[in-house]
């Protein structure tokens, strides 16, 4: 079946397919980068919020990019990686209520195991269900 679009639609047409290109491109890099950070990363800046995002987004994109030959990509920071960097502290996430109640046992049942590990100090992990921004043409 043949779709005709006018001039306009097909352009937001061909920026969505971008727009869904590079967020799966930033799920990759993700996920290489959650791997890679479970050796413990060393981190020297100002004890401020905001500082320690920025310098932890930067290190991701510096973890990942070399051995995937992507360069520091300053939109990819700011739209992707800044947005989605989250600063908790040890006590923010002990105090969280899921955490404090739901406490179960480990135990192993033929090949699977439920156990109980820990995070290294700014190790990368999934917190949070992705966002994705409808206004910015479905940017996760």
């Amino acid at each position: 079946m043949l779709i005709k679009l006018s001039k306009p639609h097909l352009q937001q047409l061909h920026r969505l397919f971008a727009t869904k290109k590079t967020n799966m491109e930033v799920a990759e890099l993700l996920q290489e980068f959650w791997l890679q950070s479970k050796s413990e990363i060393d981190f020297k800046f100002k004890n401020n919020k905001h500082s320690i995002i920025e310098a932890y987004a930067r290190q991701m994109m510096k973890t990942i990019g070399k051995p995937l030959g992507i360069p520091l990509n300053k939109t990819l920071l700011q739209d992707y990686f800044l947005p989605g960097i989250r600063y908790i502290k040890t006590e923010q996430y002990q105090s969280n209520p899921y955490y404090q109640m739901i406490k179960p046992p480990e135990k192993i049942l033929k090949t699977w195991q439920l156990k109980y590990e820990q995070y290294l100090p700014f190790q990368g992990f999934p917190l949070a269900d992705v966002d994705v921004q409808a206004d910015h043409g479905f940017r996760e």
